[in-house]
């Protein structure tokens, strides 16, 4: 993160007053566990060079492995929001609450610090909110939706080690069999690194307002 009078990813994004001074938190977590936090510019540059890599919300997979507080996370879901809103209708509410949790559902995220996984389930959960009230007037805007947006966070932005404890990380991979319908299946992540596509857990097809495991109506 920046300098001061530069905007840092949380600025640009308001996030609940997470800005992180000076790229750090603490000097004891730069010390004990190298923790140093990106600034805007430079995740947007990557970006830039990048995009083909991350703006197919649909078909392709992000993962920051050590994801601190969700600087690149958020960035690339502003991005793909911003895609949304230029491809799909404001008055279909449906087609935008598929859109957001398929954006959202491609991307993964482990971290070894609980407080940086609460900030930035937090910080993307607010993304969607503001995204989301901006497209869906108050009296259409589904609870089943929010839940949705949880669970996928449970699932996809995880508190882990990717050094020293790999077999504990499942990663859920969400499919699209059907139009607003979800497909999950765990892998572990040892087993992908080995090259072993067996899923150790399958959920049949749900209804996307349904995924959350709120009763929602039959869809």
């Amino acid at each position: 993160m920046p300098q001061k009078n530069k905007r840092t990813a949380e600025d640009s994004s308001s996030r609940k007053g997470l800005s992180v001074r000076k790229g750090i938190k603490s000097r004891d977590r730069v010390r004990n566990r190298g923790e140093v936090f990106t600034e805007l510019r430079e995740i947007n540059n990557i970006l830039d060079l990048t995009a083909d890599a991350h703006r197919n919300y649909k078909d392709q997979r992000i993962l920051e492995p050590a994801c601190g507080n969700g600087n690149f996370l958020v960035v690339i879901l502003e991005r793909r929001l911003a895609d949304i809103k230029k491809a799909i209708k404001k008055k279909n509410q449906d087609d935008t609450e598929f859109a957001i949790l398929t954006a959202l559902s491609t991307m993964y995220g482990v971290d070894i610090m609980p407080d940086n996984i609460k900030e930035c389930h937090e910080r993307l959960e607010s993304i969607i909110e503001k995204f989301y009230k901006e497209r869906v007037p108050t009296k259409n805007r589904r609870p089943e939706f929010f839940d949705a947006v949880k669970e996928i966070l449970r699932t996809n932005i995880q508190l882990g080690d990717m050094l020293n404890g790999k077999e504990k990380i499942y990663f859920v991979e969400y499919t699209v069999p059907r139009d607003y319908y979800f497909v999950r299946n765990e892998y572990r992540l040892i087993d992908l690194e080995l090259g072993i596509n067996s899923s150790k857990k399958r959920i049949r097809p749900t209804h996307y307002l349904k995924i959350g495991g709120r009763n929602a109506n039959e869809h």
